[in-house]
Parts: structure tokens; sequence; C-alpha cells
């Protein structure tokens, strides 16, 4: 195997092993565990810009969970140790705290001081452990490096003084893992590698050894299938119309300026839900589609938008509006296109959501925005 090895921050190897190209979703079938977390940012519209990339993660040495005032930190690989004991001696902040075997379990207060805008995000919650986290073991170099989860949408009210008007939920305010090896995807190059972060180089070729063996094993089981039954939305198409009647008459009358209604699904669901992902990059192909395993439940998800991207202190969004079917060929396309462009409801759409991230950004970025590549 030729391995290339560099001295990585935190006396860390890192191990990177080109392997045989291929589809990133399909690696990803061959190497993930069932009920061990793990994750795949897949691009399927591969473009130079948006859709060149795409990345697996597996077996995570850590996970951090919060809910309202409550967190937890479990050490689910012995490599994990460093992080684990690191953070377990900075945690004299946290309104209590204790430990039974690799779990820390504690409590943060939230404060009650009022805050400037652009010091909300600063201040003591549950959240504070993501920071401390964070600030410890901050690398200089670029890295895979680093904490893969997700944020649900209360994650908000922990900086945030936002009415309840829902029962609350048992979905953490976040839930995130510490990898730290990986598959990264080149499409444009047609390459993959294994990227390896341990102790000794021993350790890496012991993981690479067992990652290939698994990539040249073929699988000869069906595929998994999955079931969806009992399908239902929160509002029926006519409850949801009367909605949006209400909010254009509010509209009108100056009461708000935007709304937008969501819409929840539920059903029974059986089988396996990557079948389900691999449902999705089939009908909505895009370049940011993703599986996340957390263990006991999963994330599946496409989409053409690029929310945030924050490269080494500065911040990009891209929103984008705007819709109009497919023609039927190159040259219908391009009239659909021009048609989008011209239509001033679609141009005020996307005027809207564009104000709406520079406000955002305006909270946590330096003065001086600029705006590039408008529509």
């Amino acid at each position: 195997m030729n391995i290339y090895y560099r001295q990585f921050e935190h006396n860390l190897l890192e191990g990177v092993l080109e392997i045989p190209y291929g589809a990133a979703h399909e690696i990803f079938s061959r190497l993930r565990n069932t009920n061990i977390p793990c994750f795949l940012f897949e691009s399927k519209d591969v473009s130079p810009i948006y859709g060149r990339l795409s990345i697996i993660g597996l077996e995570p040495t850590m996970r951090m969970s919060g809910k309202d005032e409550h967190f937890s930190v479990q050490l689910l690989q012995k490599r994990g140790e460093i992080y684990f004991k690191g953070l377990e001696k900075e945690l004299d902040f946290c309104d209590a705290l204790k430990k039974k075997k690799n779990i820390l379990e504690g409590i943060i207060h939230r404060s009650n001081s009022t805050f400037e805008e652009t010091e909300r995000s600063k201040q003591k919650n549950v959240a504070s452990i993501i920071r401390l986290m964070l600030k410890k073991f901050q690398i200089k170099n670029r890295s895979f490096l680093g904490l893969y989860g997700a944020f649900s949408y209360d994650f908000v009210r922990l900086f945030e003084n936002i009415e309840e008007r829902l029962p609350q939920n048992d979905v953490d305010d976040f839930d995130l893992f510490l990898y730290d090896t990986f598959v990264f995807f080149d499409h444009l190059k047609e390459r993959a590698s294994l990227i390896i972060f341990r102790k000794t180089k021993k350790e890496i070729e012991t993981t690479c050894k067992k990652l290939l063996k698994k990539l040249s094993t073929r699988n000869t089981a069906p595929a998994d299938h999955y079931s969806i039954q009992n399908s239902s939305f929160a509002f029926e198409q006519e409850k949801y119309e009367d909605l949006v009647r209400t909010a254009k008459e509010y509209a009108k009358q100056g009461e708000i300026v935007e709304v937008v209604f969501s819409n929840i699904l539920t059903a029974d669901f059986s089988g396996d839900p990557f079948a389900l992902y691999e449902k999705y990059r089939e009908v909505n192909p895009s370049p940011y589609l993703f599986y996340f395993d957390f263990g006991e439940q999963q994330l599946v998800g496409a989409s053409p938008e690029m929310m945030i991207r924050v490269e080494r202190g500065m911040v990009h969004m891209r929103p984008i509006s705007g819709t109009i079917q497919r023609g039927k060929d190159p040259i219908e396309d391009h009239e659909n296109m021009v048609t989008l462009l011209g239509d001033a409801k679609e141009r005020a759409e996307l005027d809207m959501l564009i104000d709406l991230g520079r406000n955002d950004l305006n909270r946590v970025c330096k003065p001086g925005l600029t705006m590039t590549d408008y529509r």
C-alpha cells in the first residue's frame, strides 16, 4: 500500500491512500455498518463550482449532544480519549456534572443577561460545550477532522427568545460526532482517497487494510428495500390553500412581509433508510445530497442550494429562488430560462432572499458585505 503520511496536529498522523474510483453511494453501501453512526455527503449533479466533491465519514470517536440545558459527551472509540479527557478537565463552568464510564453528563443554565445582537451567539448555554471543543482542539491546517452532525430548528431558542407555540419534542438541539476516518471523492478528477487520522502508522495501515477488504467484497445479497405506509399531511390541500389566502390578506394590510407555511408529512416506515436515500438521488439529483445515520435515527435529504460556507474567515451564502419547468430540449430550456429571468415576481422573490441572507450575515460578520454573481 502506498500510503502518504504527514505529521498532523495534536500528535496525530494523517494517512492518505488512493483507492479505485467509483460512485460514492456504492462505496458507502459497502463500508457502512448498520447501527454504527456514519454519513455520506454526496454530489450527483456534478459541476466545477457546486457538485465536484463527495465525502464519507466512518467510525466516529466521540458524540456530543444537547437539549435545553442538558448535554452529554460520549466516548465511542478509545482513540478519542485525548478529546474526551481534554474536555473533562475544562468543565468547571458547568452548573452540574457527573461521569459514568465513558459518558459525561451535565447541565449548563442559560444566561439571563441581556446581550447586544452581535454578542448573542456567545452567551452561556448548553452550546458552550461545542465552543469549548472547538477552542481547545482548534487546528490551523485545513482538514476533514472535526465535528459532523445536525442542529435542530429549536437550536435557535438557545440564543433568541422565541415564543413557544408547539408542544415539546424529544429531538436534540444538536447531535454531533467527531470523525477521523474518511473517504474523499473528487468527481472531476475521478479520484477517491482514504483519509485517516491516527497516532501511529501501524494504526493507519490496519484501518486501510480493513476498509480495503470491505471494498473488495462484492455484495451478493439482494438490495435492501423499504416500505412507506399510512402517510398523511398535517394540512390537507383545502386547509393549506386557506392559510395562503389568509396570508395574502395580511400582506395586503401590511401586517406581514413574508410567510412560509410548512406542511409536515408523517408515515410508517419499514426497511432500510439508505434505500430511501438511493431513491432520493435517483429522482432528485443534486449537488447537496446527504445521508446521516445517527444509529437510532437517520437523516435523508437532497438540495440544489448551498446554505452557508465558511472558509478561512470568509462566509459565503448563495440563496436561490425562482422556478420554471424544464423544456423538452436545450432550445426550449433556454427559452424558459429567458422567461424566468424576465419574470418580475421571480426576481422579487430572489431579491427578498438575498436581503434576508444579507441581514443574517450582518449579525455575525464584520461590516462590508459584498454581493457578486447576481442572478
